[in-house]
């Protein structure tokens, strides 16, 4: 027999569906957000202690180049495949892998890369006399 308390109601049931629809919504909001923590904590820092030396300058997974126009830090990986730099040849910034040119300022001079170095974001840190760089993973 059926009783009131057995029968589900239209919006009863409009609502049940409309939870379920947006369920795969906030598992993929969780999921980004998950992954976005991950990667951050993932995220080092590398310190330089000041001052810099004019040159270019390869410190773990930092290139740092300091010119007359200023200071640039970039990402040590090549933009075309992610090889890792790690020499200068004739003024240049020169990928070992594939043999992607680029700029003492991260500009690409030839390829296979098409984008410019990555730079990275750093703070000076005046009383420990460092600059702190934020290197993503």
């Amino acid at each position: 027999m059926n009783t009131s308390k057995d029968k589900l109601t239209r919006k009863e049931f409009f609502k049940r569906i409309g939870i379920l629809a947006l369920m795969p919504f906030g598992f993929a909001w969780f999921s980004s957000v998950a992954r976005d923590e991950a990667s951050n904590s993932r995220a080092k820092q590398v310190k330089i202690k000041l001052p810099v030396d004019k040159g270019v300058t390869f410190k773990d997974d930092v290139i740092i180049s300091r010119t007359d126009n200023g200071i640039n830090f970039f990402s040590t990986r090549c933009t075309h495949l992610g090889c890792k730099l790690n020499k200068i040849e004739n003024g240049k910034i020169v990928c070992p892998c594939h043999g992607s040119k680029f700029s003492l300022d991260g500009k690409v001079l030839s390829g296979p890369a098409n984008n410019n170095l990555n730079k990275l974001e750093y703070v000076v840190n005046n009383s420990s006399k460092e600059i702190i760089i934020n290197v993503p993973a």
